[in-house]
Formats: C-alpha cells, structure tokens, sequence
C-alpha cells in the first residue's frame, strides 16, 4: 500500500522533530493513522529513532534475507517485528525480522532465550522495536538428554540489549 506524503499527521511534535532528525521522508508516516512504516527506514534511523522514543508502531517488512542466528553474533540490529510459532514435535519457536546495517533480516529460535526475552518485552512495552545494540551473544553448554541421560552440545542465543 503506497504512503501518502501529506504533512498533516497527528503524531506528536517531538515525534515530528525525530522524524526530520533522521531524514525519514513524510511518505513513511500514514496520514490517517500516524503510523510509522518502519519497512521504508535503515538502521541508523531505526536507532535514531528508537534513541528518540519515537517508534511506538511496527510493520511488515519486505525484501528481508534469512540470515543464521551465528551471522549476528556481536552485530548491531532493531528487532521490528516477531512472532511465536507452534511447532510439530519440537516445541515452539520465534521468527523475528529485524534491520541492520547491511539490510532487513530473519531468523528464528527454538531456544528459551530470545523467546523468552522478547515474551518479556512484549509484556512491559507491547510493540516497539527493541535495539541490540550488541546483537546477539550465545551460552554453549553441555545438554543431558533427561529420557535417554546421553550428553550433547547445546546452544541458548540471547539478545544482547547493553549499551
């Protein structure tokens, strides 16, 4: 759905001011709703933004690579969307979009970490993208299967939200 580039949106003027800050085009900004379209910004206005407190909205990207979770081990990104998964067998999981520097990406995660996290997150702020500033850091453990008491390697991936 293409965006309007009227001016007259009912956002706040601090959102406003944020906004031209980051160099976002009016066209990114629905006029009727004030919505922001976060698929049409980079990472540096995401952070720009998100800086501001000024995302409170997020949207469907497109044009999103799928990356693995390794790829953003340490590398900064805004989480813009995510959503939990039944799964057969294994247990659920979490997609999650998200932009950095290099482009809009996806990845999913079986493990308790990210999911629990962003489960966290939604609960106290709804929403709102959620910059990791660190991208993603990894635990790597022994895991002991309970059934069988076989011993393997394992893997949590958390993000790293620290400054």
């Amino acid at each position: 759905m293409a965006k309007s580039s009227t001016t007259e949106t009912p956002a706040t003027d601090d959102v406003q001011t944020a906004l031209a800050n980051a160099g976002i085009p009016s066209t990114a900004v629905d006029p009727f709703s004030g919505e922001l379209d976060v698929s049409q910004l980079d990472f540096d206005q995401l952070v720009t933004l998100l800086d501001a407190d000024a995302l409170v909205h997020i949207g469907d990207l497109d044009d999103t690579t799928q990356v693995d979770k390794e790829m953003l081990i340490g590398m900064p990104f805004v989480i813009t969307d995510w959503m939990n998964r039944p799964s057969q067998g294994l247990g659920p999981y979490v997609v999650v979009r998200a932009t950095t520097r290099e482009g809009k990406v996806v990845f999913a995660d079986g493990s308790t970490g990210i999911q629990d996290q962003l489960n966290a997150f939604a609960e106290r702020q709804g929403g709102k993208p959620i910059l990791c500033p660190k991208g993603l850091r990894v635990s790597n453990y022994m895991f002991t299967n309970p059934e069988t008491n076989e011993t393997a390697p394992a893997q949590t991936y958390y993000l790293d939200t620290s400054r």
